[in-house]
């Protein structure tokens, strides 16, 4: 076992750290949007869903843009979240 570390535990004072500061390569990075309106034939019925499900949702619209595909798409009805009613009709 390698000296300092032992069963998950860790010495930091054994550590040696390489390469450039946090405080030079440390980058602000703009939140991606959680709104989950994504435009006309797309319709998310979200409640109590969590950031995973609805991170999946904007990550697959975001491929099917990407793709130039998302515009084929025709009165789709997502329903997300323990507590989201599917809505009649």
């Amino acid at each position: 076992m390698k000296e300092g570390l032992s069963l998950g535990l860790f010495n930091p004072d054994k550590l040696e750290v390489v390469g450039d500061p946090i405080d030079v390569v440390a980058r602000k990075f703009k939140r991606p949007s959680t709104d989950l309106e994504f435009g006309e034939g797309i319709r998310v019925v979200s409640a109590g869903a969590c950031s995973a499900c609805r991170g999946t949702i904007h990550s697959v619209l975001y491929d099917l843009d990407q793709m130039q595909m998302k515009g084929e798409i025709k009165d789709l009805l997502i329903v997300v979240g323990a507590n989201a009613k599917v809505p009649k009709g």
